[in-house]
Order: C-alpha cells, then structure tokens, then sequence
C-alpha cells in the first residue's frame, strides 16, 4: 500500500512538472515549448484524490491558477489562490515567487490595486533578488498598468522604463517590443510628446512585417503630433489607423480635426459627415463641429487656439 501511494504520488508530480514546464516562457532565441492549454488539460486530468499532501495541493492550486490566466480566465480563484498563499506565503524560490505575483494579478483584476500594488512589488523584489529579469519585467508591466489606471504618471513613467529595459536585457524581444509601445503611450500621458515621437519612429524601423507593432506606432505618432500642434505630421499616421480601420473614434475626429487645421478643409468635411452619419459624440467631436461650423468667420487655426484656451 505504501508503495502504491508514493507511486501516485510521483505520477501527480510528474503531471505537475510537464505542466509548468509547459507554461515556462524563455527567451525569444530558445524557442522551447510553450503551450499553456496543454498545462490546463494536463492539471484537469488529475484526480483530487492524487492530491496526497498540502504541498502536492498548494502547487497543484498554484500552477492551475497559472494555466487558467495564461488561457484567457482573468477572474482567478480566490480558493485555488489562498490554498497557494498559505503554503508558499514568507518562503522564497520559483513558487512562492509565481504565488506573489499571481496574486498580485488577482487582486489587480479585481480592481484592488493597493493591494495589488504590495503583491507585485514583493514579487518584483523577490525576482531581482533571484535574477529572474523575465519575472521583474512582468512585475513592472503589470505595476505600470496599475499607476496609469492611478494617475500616477511619475510611477508609471519609471515602471513603463524598466519593464522595456528588462524585458530587453532579458532576451525577450517581442514582449520588449510591445513594451516599448507601452513607453511611448507613457510618454505621451506625461506630456512627453518629443519622446514619445522618438519611441514611434523607434517602433516603426523594428516593425518589420508585424502590423499590430505598426498600428501602436501609428497610434502613438499619431497622438503625439497632434498634441504638439504639427497637424500635418498627425495626419499621415492618423489616416493610416482610419484607412486600416484601426482607428479609435478619437482618432478620427483627431485626423478630421488635423485636416483642417493644415488646410485640408474638402477631406475634413467628407470624413465629418461619417463621423456625423455615426451618431457617436465625445467632447472631442464637439470640438471639431464647432471648427467646422465658425471656420467661415475666422481662421481655423485662431478658432481652435481659442478652444484650446477655453
């Protein structure tokens, strides 16, 4: 019987360590397997009654609550978390380090930030004590989201860096990629407008054949021009999103709005009158009604200082 019982026990574990194995992600240039649905099927297919020890049922409940999330699942279990939280919680090492931050996620996905804020910082710390740059990365992506749903731009600006920095440091040139793209946005909500103007140029030399990197860029030159007055520079990447059907309904009247300010009056009204045809209002488009209906009594450029200063 006591046989029996440690080979159960070692098939659980195997189960285990194929499934987290599964989910490891390495850098881009190691090209391992990754395949998240097969760590769920394989967790799925283990009995509770295999689950011999509260350690076996803390990482059994740990790498569970990883394959759900890696699989599309944002609201995580609160039981599954709790069960890892108490046997992993004050420890150091692989799982206790994936506990903290998955429960930072949790909390995070609850909209529980101060509390999530705790989680990821303490994960954070632990994986630069341990040189896991892929898991501080993590850390200051998720931290940087966190602060800019916060309003706390100095934060994020500082989390936005390191997360690019790390993710880059670390060989993970995709996930630094998107990162970046996340700077320049960052950039953009401190104001930063020349910055972020560089990071979207940087973008668009290293998209390649990637059209998701070339929207974001577009997204970002677009915003930034604009915020900084050079309409004629908007427009080209603001049509790019329209043409795309990429663009955000603020992105349109932005390019409509940055139509008529650099003398394109024809096409500002033709896209107008979809965007009219949309019956969608947003104060931006309140802007661009009232340039299109003053623009016969004055400039449209002097009409639109003049909202700017109202």
């Amino acid at each position: 019987m006591l046989s029996l019982c440690s080979c159960g026990s070692s098939s659980v574990d195997r189960d285990l360590d194929r499934a987290q194995s599964l989910m490891t992600e390495q850098p881009d240039s190691v090209g391992a397997k990754y395949s998240p649905e097969g760590a769920l099927l394989i967790i799925r297919s283990i009995p509770e009654s295999g689950l011999k020890s509260e350690a076996t049922r803390a990482r059994y409940a740990l790498l569970r609550t990883v394959a759900e999330y890696k699989t599309g699942q944002k609201d995580l279990s609160d039981s599954l978390m709790d069960i890892a939280v108490r046997e992993y919680g004050g420890k150091t090492g692989e799982l206790p380090l994936l506990t903290a931050y998955y429960n930072g996620v949790r909390l995070m996905n609850k909209g529980a930030y101060r509390e999530a804020i705790k989680e990821l910082l303490k994960a954070r710390d632990m994986a630069r004590s341990e040189g896991d740059l892929f898991r501080e990365a993590m850390c200051e992506r998720d931290l940087s989201g966190i602060y800019k749903e916060t309003s706390q731009l100095t934060e994020d600006l500082r989390s936005a860096k390191a997360a690019w920095t790390l993710f880059a440091k670390a060989g993970y040139k995709v996930s630094a990629d998107y990162a970046l793209c996340n700077l320049g946005l960052v950039y953009i909500n401190n104001v930063m407008h020349d910055s972020a103007i560089s990071v979207g140029n940087r973008i668009m030399t290293i998209a390649g054949k990637d059209s998701s990197l070339i929207v974001n860029a577009d997204a970002i030159l677009g915003a930034a021009y604009y915020a900084k007055g050079d309409y004629s520079s908007a427009v080209g990447s603001l049509r790019r999103l329209v043409n795309g059907k990429y663009a955000t309904h603020e992105d349109s009247v932005y390019l409509a709005i940055s139509l008529i300010m650099s003398g394109n009056r024809e096409a500002c009204h033709a896209l107008k009158s979809r965007l009219d045809a949309s019956g969608e209002s947003s104060p931006q488009k309140l802007e661009l009604d009232i340039l299109c209906s003053e623009a016969g009594n004055t400039s449209a450029a002097d009409m639109y200082k003049q909202l700017i200063h109202a």
